[in-house]
């Protein structure tokens, strides 16, 4: 099989420059949060710490992956982060948001939330607030579609403007 998730989620991260050297925060520990770690273990990333509610799926996730830490405190020190990622389903329509504080977050810091409804969460709000780069979920939700559709049609589909001004209207009719 294939896992969409860990190529739209990389198409979307490439598109900024960030340091591999600082940091990794990750809330969340379910399916989409795997294959972010497992992304970023090919990429050599080192230090990486996964945040979520429930400390028996972090804990089974970091014994997966080596040298991977977790955590249950939302509170914890992310001023040294060069990528935190929102891989939960907070801050998507009908769930809590997800309440993180970005203005201790050293300025080249990059915020990757892949939640793509809405496409400008409160934590990419914050971000901007914080003039800190990021990542929407709408990128990684256009690079998985554009990748199955390769898989499955052996064509890959020309992403432009009108195609993405258009997502955004049908997304912004949902909420």
């Amino acid at each position: 099989g294939f896992n969409t998730d860990i190529i739209g989620f990389k198409k979307g991260l490439f598109k900024k420059k960030w340091n591999k050297k600082r940091p990794v925060i990750i809330f969340g520990a379910g399916g989409a949060a795997e294959a972010v770690i497992y992304f970023l273990k090919l990429e050599k990333i080192k230090d990486i710490t996964i945040v979520n509610r429930t400390k028996k799926r972090a804990t089974e996730m970091a014994r997966k992956y080596e040298k991977v830490k977790f955590t249950t405190d939302f509170n914890l020190d992310i001023s040294e982060a060069g990528l935190i990622i929102n891989t939960s389903s907070l801050g998507m329509i009908g769930y809590p948001d997800l309440k993180i504080k970005l203005n201790k977050t050293n300025k080249e810091a990059i915020i990757y939330d892949i939640v793509y409804n809405p496409i400008n969460t409160k934590l990419i709000q914050e971000a901007k607030k914080q003039k800190l780069e990021f990542v929407t979920g709408l990128d990684m939700f256009i690079e998985q579609a554009r990748a199955s559709f390769e898989i499955w049609f052996q064509v890959t589909p020309e992403v432009n403007s009108n195609l993405i001004d258009n997502i955004k209207k049908r997304i912004g009719k949902t909420t």
